[in-house]
């Protein structure tokens, strides 16, 4: 008895090997699609940079930023398909959320991803940058909404981040005219304050 079932687990072993093996082959021939694809629509890849690194420079002022696509043929890789992006001094919180609005504003815009898009966007919050960066967003957003791009951005910003720069006329967004909702201590979202509730210890 002790042999059939020794038999019985040793043709297991020998069928999950195989599937093992079958499973890895399956990946390969997965990857070398995906690799051939890439390759094959490299247009798209140099598109979506000319388009980060256009916008990058009309809000950060240089070209110091990058897009691109990398397969890794690592076994123990989960998402074998990387998409990087860097721009000029990225890392720290504020200049990584210029890289998100930089980046989605790059697919809404860029020729590659533009007919696949809704055309709308969202950001809550994201504007904790310094003020000039602030600025040149805004701007860069209001420029392409004067040149006739089809697209709406929705945003959320407490009103004093931009009252100075208002008044310094360095905005060319009319903040008033595209408010489309105010809220308050007073006026609070959804008409009912609320808070957090703390977690027991």
């Amino acid at each position: 008895q002790d042999y059939y079932r020794r038999s019985a687990l040793y043709d297991q072993f020998n069928e999950a090997e195989q599937r093992k093996e079958d499973l890895k082959s399956e990946r390969q021939m997965a990857l070398d699609a995906l690799r051939k694809q890439l390759h094959d629509h490299k247009e798209v890849e140099t598109s979506m940079n000319a388009a980060v690194v256009a916008i990058h420079e009309r809000v950060m002022g240089n070209r110091n930023a990058s897009f691109a696509m990398h397969i890794s043929s690592n076994v123990g890789v989960k998402y074998p398909l990387d998409f990087e992006m860097r721009i000029q001094d990225d890392g720290s919180h504020s200049v990584d959320r210029t890289m998100v609005f930089i980046y989605d504003t790059a697919l809404m815009f860029a020729s590659c991803t533009q007919a696949q898009h809704p055309r709308f966007l969202l950001h809550d919050n994201i504007f904790d940058v310094d003020q000039d960066t602030l600025v040149q967003c805004l701007n860069f957003l209001h420029e392409k909404a004067e040149a006739g791009e089809d697209f709406q951005y929705i945003l959320t910003l407490n009103r004093e981040k931009v009252e100075e720069e208002e008044r310094a006329k360095r905005l060319l967004l009319d903040v008033e005219a595209a408010k489309r909702a105010k809220f308050t201590k007073q006026a609070p979202f959804l008409g009912f304050r609320y808070q957090e509730s703390r977690k027991n210890r």
